[in-house]
């Protein structure tokens, strides 16, 4: 005989207790569902007598665990009974593993009796470093989510992050070195953001597919100028990335009216090497006295803007964002402006060159203006 806990019109938080043979009904609302897991001394043991119906709304499950460096199987939750009903729902797993040379975890491969999830989001661990050759991650065919965290050091082997179809995001934060982290994300709007703690030394490879994709590159926690490599390409579309940071980052944005942040903190003569790609682009420079923060490949006058921030007006030091063409204004001024040198092809904050362009161009006001950041 089944026991039933039902829930009701409202966001409910149902949890399956020790009773076997539970029945957990969300009906309406945002329901979030926990699974009982039994203790079997040095590990656990998930209760799959258990049924979970989400109803109405977007549901949430969890958490699945899969210690991959003990005993744990991709099958171990093969019994699982979950069905999402109408709304956008979501499994959630843990998983811990061993970066294997040669080795593929197949987030695919997961075995469950679900149906009606959209969603699938993974905690992942990425314990000690083994063999040779590539260690790869690769996600399912739908929406997925993946917070991987690599506590050990990668600095042997190669890492790789790849996502098939479904809007995915992956956040990727590195707690040792990774010597040549790959991240290639399928057709859909997908989201990369990396962060690496204060001494990590990183090499990242990062290219986005077809669709809306943003890519974060949070290089201002890594401590020094040779310590963050990233070379970027994002595919067609719209797409949103930011260099973040103090590191020197190559990006090629493909087609598209991409918006694209190059942030400062850079160390000197790190400047980030851009290519704009085909489309309307948008360029959100940070205004900058001491180091060049970007040299520009294929800037279109025709086509593509810088933004200044328009919060630069109202902070305690005020700076001036508006563009001059003419040298003696820039000189004679008492305070740092932005001076559009076409003859040389540079933009200039101060007396410092903001801005390298490596084609000819010949900007006007209309290549300026300020607007509302979003990063």
């Amino acid at each position: 005989m089944r026991t039933n806990i039902l829930g009701n019109q409202f966001d409910n938080v149902l949890k399956a207790t020790s009773t076997i043979r539970e029945s957990l009904y969300g009906l309406g609302g945002n329901d979030t569902f926990s699974l009982y897991h039994h203790d079997a001394g040095s590990s656990t043991v998930p209760d799959l007598s258990d049924r979970f119906f989400g109803g109405g709304g977007s549901d949430w499950l969890g958490s699945l665990s899969f210690d991959l460096t003990a005993d744990g199987q991709l099958n171990d939750y093969r019994g699982l009974s979950f069905d999402g009903g109408k709304g956008y729902d979501t499994v959630s797993s843990d998983v811990n593993v061993q970066m294997t040379g040669g080795f593929t975890l197949d987030l695919g491969q997961i075995k469950t009796s679900v149906t009606s999830v959209e969603h699938w989001d993974y905690d992942i661990a990425l314990l000690t470093s083994t063999g040779s050759g590539d260690f790869v991650v690769r996600s399912g065919k739908k929406d997925d989510t993946l917070e991987i965290q690599q506590l050990a050091s990668a600095a042997g082997n190669d890492v790789q992050v790849r996502t098939l179809g479904g809007d995915d995001k992956v956040f990727y934060t590195a707690y040792q070195d990774v010597d040549d982290l790959l991240v290639k994300t399928g057709v859909g709007h997908d989201y990369f953001e990396f962060n690496g703690d204060w001494t990590v030394s990183a090499g990242l490879r990062v290219f986005t597919g077809k669709g809306k994709d943003t890519v974060i590159i949070n290089g201002s926690t890594l401590a020094t100028p040779d310590s963050l490599t990233a070379t970027i390409s994002t595919g067609s579309g719209a797409d949103t990335i930011v260099l973040e940071g103090m590191h020197a980052e190559r990006l090629d944005a493909g087609s598209g009216a991409d918006d694209i942040y190059v942030l400062t903190g850079n160390f000197t003569n790190a400047a980030d090497s851009i290519s704009t790609g085909a489309g309307k682009d948008q360029l959100f420079l940070e205004l900058d006295a001491y180091s060049t923060v970007a040299i520009l490949d294929d800037f279109s006058a025709a086509d593509d803007v810088f933004v200044f921030d328009a919060e630069e007006a109202t902070v305690s030091v005020p700076r001036n964002t508006d563009v001059t063409f003419k040298r003696s204004v820039w000189k004679n001024s008492d305070e740092d402006r932005l001076y559009m040198n076409n003859a040389k092809d540079k933009l200039f904050y101060g007396d410092n060159i903001l801005v390298e362009f490596t084609t000819d161009v010949e900007l006007t006001a209309d290549n300026f203006t300020v607007g509302t950041w979003e990063f």
